[in-house]
């Protein structure tokens, strides 16, 4: 499926677990585009998974210039309308009521500067907590709602130290979740973070536990 961002259009793929439409779902961001990152991205998928393990509907799409998204990279603030983009698609489906943010790396950062009081929880996975300081994040410093930030252990992007200071800055204190014996690829991890965001997704946007 496609939809628009401003003038551009834009790739992505909507997922539900069963035939109906659910009341709430999420819009999951992908990593840096200059970098290999889409829509088909590992992390990405697991995000995914969570989300439908907790009964919500999942839109993944590329960031203009990646895949068959038209355009080309403008270095972040091109993707954070095509962020705001995905979330008005979302929500115009009939049935949707609720719509959360989540995203991977940079589409964590990019996340982190689209969310506004409309978005019901963010969930920001390996967020280079850096990026996100240098980048002005309006929408994060902003916020407050429910935020899980979750990391591995062992990642040299998203630092455990760096995101603990980062949420000691925001308007609410953000779950934090450190998982070991994780680097910011989550090879052989994918279980163990699908679970981490069911859970979160569930406690905050409704469905099974």
């Amino acid at each position: 499926m496609t939809f628009p961002s401003g003038a551009l259009t834009l790739e992505g793929a909507y997922y539900t677990s069963g035939d109906t439409e659910p009341e709430a779902a999420v819009v999951v961001c992908h990593p840096h585009p200059q970098y290999g990152g889409d829509m088909r991205n590992l992390v990405v998928s697991v995000i995914v998974r969570g989300a439908l393990d907790a009964g919500l509907g999942a839109l993944t799409f590329n960031f203009r210039g990646v895949g068959r998204s038209q355009g080309a990279y403008d270095g972040g603030a091109g993707e954070r309308d095509d962020v705001r983009a995905a979330l008005a698609w979302l929500r115009s489906r009939e049935g949707v009521r609720r719509v959360a943010l989540a995203g991977y790396s940079f589409g964590a950062a990019m996340a982190a500067a689209a969310v506004d009081a409309s978005v019901p929880a963010l969930a920001l996975v390996a967020l280079p907590a850096g990026m996100v300081r240098s980048d002005g994040a309006a929408g994060l410093a902003a916020y407050d709602g429910p935020v899980l930030l979750i990391s591995g252990q062992n990642d040299n992007i998203s630092s455990e130290d760096a995101l603990r200071q980062l949420a000691a800055g925001l308007p609410t204190r953000p779950e934090v979740v450190i998982v070991p014996g994780t680097d910011h690829f989550w090879w052989g991890q994918e279980r163990a973070l699908a679970d981490a965001l069911c859970d979160f997704f569930a406690r905050h946007l409704g469905g099974p536990a």
